[in-house]
C-alpha cells in the first residue's frame, strides 16, 4: 500500500472538513452521560454506596430532564480534586472554559436551559 503525500495545505483542508462536519452536529446528551460513566470508574473503588447513589441520582435526574449536567460534573470535579487524578484533571470535559470568560447572572443563574436537552 502507498500512501499519497499530501502538502501542507491540502492537510489543512482535510482537517478543516473533518472539523466542520464534527461542529455541525450538537453532541448527545447520552454522550456526556457516558463520558461520567467513565470518569466515575476511576474512582468507584474508593467511593461509598451514598457517593455513588448520589452521583447516580444526578445522572438519573439530567436524563429525565429534572436537572442540568453541572450537579453531576462538579461531583466528579470535587472527586477529582480529592483524589489527585491527574489523568481526569487535564480533561476540558470538566472545565471547557477557563473561568474568566464565564458571564453568570447571580440571580438568574439557576433558572438557564439545559440548550443540548432533547437533542439526539
Amino acid at each position: 500500500m502507498q500512501i499519497k503525500k499530501k502538502t501542507f495545505k491540502g492537510l489543512i483542508s482535510d482537517y478543516e472538513g473533518h472539523l466542520y462536519n464534527a461542529f455541525t452536529k450538537p453532541p448527545r446528551y447520552t454522550s456526556s452521560i457516558n463520558v461520567l460513566m467513565h470518569a466515575l470508574g476511576h474512582f468507584s473503588e474508593n467511593l461509598s454506596n451514598g457517593e455513588k447513589a448520589l452521583f447516580f441520582d444526578w445522572i438519573q435526574k439530567y436524563r429525565g430532564g429534572k436537572s442540568s449536567l453541572c450537579p453531576a460534573i462538579n461531583t466528579i470535579r470535587a472527586w477529582i480534586v480529592r483524589f489527585e487524578d491527574q489523568y481526569l484533571m487535564h480533561q476540558t470535559f470538566f472545565e471547557p472554559y477557563p473561568e474568566g470568560l464565564i458571564e453568570v447572572d447571580p440571580i438568574n443563574s439557576h433558572l438557564r436551559e439545559d440548550l443540548w436537552k432533547g437533542v439526539s
